[in-house]
Order: structure tokens, then sequence, then C-alpha cells
């Protein structure tokens, strides 16, 4: 499985938004050059892990996670 994650989101007239991410999921983080799924390989990353975002999007934010890199197993 690629990808599979549950998402939980503060609601739109929280004072200050945040956002959730549990599973598996892509990671993709400062242009991709901090963290990226390398979507150019035949086998693109994904990241096992918990994913939380405090902020507006369009605005400034805070990003942290504690995600472990799934390997690529290229005998399946």
């Amino acid at each position: 499985m690629h990808q599979a994650y549950f998402d939980a989101r503060s609601p739109v007239s929280a004072p200050v938004p945040f956002s959730l991410r549990v599973g598996r999921q892509k990671i993709s983080l400062g242009e991709q050059r901090l963290v990226s799924p390398l979507e150019w390989v035949n086998t693109a990353r994904v990241f096992d892990g918990v994913r939380f975002v405090v902020g507006a999007a369009t605005g400034r934010s805070l990003t942290g996670f504690l995600t472990r890199l799934v390997p690529v197993d290229p005998a399946r």
C-alpha cells in the first residue's frame, strides 16, 4: 500500500488552525529540499508516522513530524 492515513482538522472558526495526519504518507517540506518523496524515481518514498501542523495554510505555520521511512523491497 502506497498511502493510507487518517486526517483530523480543527474547525474553520478555531482561533488557531491545526491538522493532524497519522499513517502512511508522502511528506514534502522546504520545497522538497528538506524532505521529499522523490517522485521522479521508480519507487517513490513514503513514511509511516505522525505529522502535526499548527497555523494557517496561507500564512506562517509550524510543522512537526515523527516518521519512519518505509523500505522498498524490489522482490515484491
